[in-house]
C-alpha cells in the first residue's frame, strides 16, 4: 500500500476524516440544509394563521384551540428546522477546524448553539399560546388570556424577525467566509452566500431599530412580503449549495493540498 493510499483509508493527518467521510459529510450537510429549509417553510404554513390575532378575542382563542393539532405540527416542524440547521456546524466542525479553528468554533457557537436556542424558544412560544387558548376555552372566559397571547405573539415576532435573523446572518457570514477562504466550494457560490448573508443581516439590523413592519409588502410585478425579498437570495443560495454538496461534494484538490502540507516534513 502506498503512502497516499494509506492516508486515504486511515485518515488525513491531523484529522479523523477520510476521503470517504469528507464525501459523506458534504452529502449530510446538503441534506440537512434542504431538510431545515423545507421544514421552516412548511411550519410557516401551519402556524402563520394563528399568529395574527383578530379583534374578536373569543373567536380567536377558539380558533387556536380547535387548530391545536395544526399548531403542534407547526411547532414540531420548527424544532425539526432547528435541529437540522444546528447539526450542520457539528458536521462541519472537523472540516473547518483543519483550516481555521477559531472560525470553526465561532460557526459552531452561532449556528449550532445560539440559533438552536432561538428555535426552541419559538417552539415554546407556540405551545404556550396553544395551552393558554385551551385553558381559556375550557374555563369559558377570555379574561387575561387574549392579552397574554398578544404578548406571546409579540415575543415570537421579536425572536423570529430580529434575534434569529441576526444570529442566523452572523453564523452564515462566518460559514461563507470560511468557505470562500478555503475554496472547499467554488468561490462564486461562497461569495453569493456572503452577499446574501449581508443582505439578510441588514434586515435584522433594521428590525433592531424598528425600521420595518413585518407585515409590509412590496409590489414587484406581484405583491411580496418585504421579508421574502431579503430572505430569497440566501434561501436560493443554500438550496443551490445543498445540491452542489450532495452531487459534487467538497473540492478534493483543496483537501489534498492541505494533506500534502500536513505530511511535509518539518525542516
Amino acid at each position: 500500500m502506498t503512502t497516499r493510499e494509506a492516508t486515504t483509508e486511515i485518515g488525513y493527518p491531523g484529522s479523523y476524516l477520510t476521503r470517504r467521510s469528507y464525501t459523506g459529510t458534504a452529502r449530510i450537510v446538503g441534506v440537512l440544509f434542504i431538510l431545515g429549509t423545507v421544514s421552516g417553510i412548511v411550519s410557516g404554513v401551519f402556524v402563520e394563521p394563528y399568529l395574527t390575532p383578530t379583534t374578536n378575542a373569543a373567536q380567536y382563542l377558539t380558533s387556536i384551540s380547535e387548530g391545536g393539532m395544526q399548531v403542534m405540527v407547526g411547532a414540531f416542524l420548527v424544532f425539526t428546522m432547528g435541529i437540522s440547521l444546528a447539526l450542520i456546524p457539528v458536521f462541519m466542525y472537523p472540516v473547518l477546524k483543519r483550516y481555521n479553528e477559531p472560525l470553526a468554533i465561532a460557526y459552531l457557537v452561532f449556528r449550532g448553539a445560539l440559533e438552536f436556542v432561538m428555535y426552541l424558544a419559538l417552539m415554546g412560544v407556540l405551545l404556550t399560546i396553544l395551552a393558554v387558548s385551551r385553558d381559556s376555552v375550557f374555563a369559558d372566559t377570555t379574561t387575561g388570556a387574549f392579552d397574554s397571547i398578544l404578548v406571546l405573539v409579540a415575543g415570537y415576532e421579536v425572536v423570529y424577525y430580529v434575534l434569529l435573523t441576526l444570529v442566523f446572518a452572523i453564523g452564515a457570514l462566518i460559514f461563507y467566509f470560511a468557505l470562500y477562504r478555503t475554496e472547499l466550494v467554488p468561490r462564486w457560490l461562497a461569495g453569493w452566500g456572503l452577499l446574501a448573508a449581508l443582505l439578510w443581516l441588514s434586515w435584522g439590523v433594521a428590525g433592531v431599530f424598528g425600521l420595518f413592519d413585518p407585515a409590509a409588502t412590496l409590489r414587484i410585478g406581484i405583491s411580496l412580503p418585504t421579508e421574502s425579498v431579503f430572505a430569497l437570495p440566501i434561501a436560493l443560495q443554500e438550496m443551490v449549495m445543498a445540491v452542489w454538496l450532495i452531487v459534487r461534494g467538497f473540492n478534493q484538490s483543496v483537501i489534498e493540498s492541505l494533506d500534502v502540507a500536513e505530511t511535509a516534513p518539518v525542516r
